[in-house]
């Protein structure tokens, strides 16, 4: 990946992109203990780019470890508006409190969101969202954090899919990446912008 930055209203922002030059583009919303570089070590960078979508790792804003721990989310999300504008709709995938952000973006921004993939995400019961939006679930089946019971209830609530990954903790994709990175790729194969 290479990373990028962008100079929004006098402030950087820190991205990381791996390009094909494709018609599919998604944004990577890591967790709250992370950073972006987390999608590539766990090869699901590599696999997005090989079904065709140019991917996009952010770094969160006010998140410990991000090159963005300065940003605050409202200067986040307008950078974010503009920024998914160039491409007519994205796919997003969030990760724990990185969900949370990413369902409340596709909340307010439901004309610039295709596919919204939440991994393991907090605070769903505040979440609305259109039904022009696919959801997808994927959770660990030891998730401490949001227990799989609740949030597969408000998946469903949401119109979505919701996928179990037995045996993985909250951050599921680092305890089973090979079946996280399946599960993803079969649905966003067939996903179109």
């Amino acid at each position: 990946m290479e990373f990028k930055k962008e100079n929004y209203n006098g402030k950087e922002i820190f991205f990381a992109e791996s390009k094909m030059n494709e018609a599919k583009s998604i944004a990577l919303f890591h967790g709250y203990s992370f950073e972006s570089s987390v999608w590539e070590k766990i090869g699901l960078v590599s696999n997005l780019n090989k079904v065709g979508y140019d991917v996009y790792a952010f770094d969160m804003p006010s998140f410990p470890k991000s090159r963005n721990k300065h940003i605050d989310v409202e200067t986040f999300f307008s950078f974010f508006s503009s920024f998914a504008k160039k491409f007519g709709k994205i796919s997003i995938l969030g990760a724990s409190a990185g969900g949370h952000l990413a369902a409340k973006f596709s909340e307010s921004n439901s004309n610039l969101v295709e596919n919204l993939i939440l991994v393991g995400a907090v605070g769903l019961e505040e979440i609305n969202l259109p039904e022009s939006i696919k959801v997808i679930g994927i959770w660990g089946s030891e998730d401490n954090i949001y227990n799989p019971s609740l949030a597969q209830k408000e998946i469903a609530r949401l119109g979505g899919k919701f996928y179990l990954i037995k045996g993985a903790r909250h951050a599921c994709y680092l305890d089973k990446p090979d079946d996280f990175n399946k599960i993803l790729l079969n649905e966003l194969k067939y996903s179109t912008n």
